[in-house]
């Protein structure tokens, strides 16, 4: 699907919508833009619906996650560029090991 086919169908489906939807929507888009992450859009159209709820939600959101402002930063040590083994290799080679009895379970 080209762009503008994607644009076209965006465009109905927001003139389908109600106002609470369109008003996530766009606000999702504002969040991308401002975080520069496109998946902004996604959360804010997937949170609950005032349309069940009413048009007043009890709640905002800064985004996904939490920040701790009066908090200190501490700096994550870089990642290990070789850890030893390989991930996919310890997944292959991995076998479960179970002990299954002749016996049946008694109640």
């Amino acid at each position: 699907m080209n762009i503008e086919k994607t644009f076209d169908l965006l465009k109905k489906i927001l003139e389908d919508s109600s106002d609470d939807l369109r008003r996530f929507f766009y606000e999702g888009v504002k969040r991308s833009y401002e975080k520069k992450d496109l998946t902004m859009i996604y959360h804010y159209i997937s949170m609950l619906s005032p349309d069940y709820y009413g048009t007043d939600l009890f709640y905002t959101s800064d985004g996904y996650y939490k920040s701790y402002p009066n908090n200190p930063r501490i700096s994550l040590p870089k990642p290990l560029e070789k850890a030893g083994t390989d991930l996919f290799e310890v997944i292959r080679s991995r076998r479960s090991r179970r002990r299954y009895s002749r016996k049946p379970l008694t109640l």
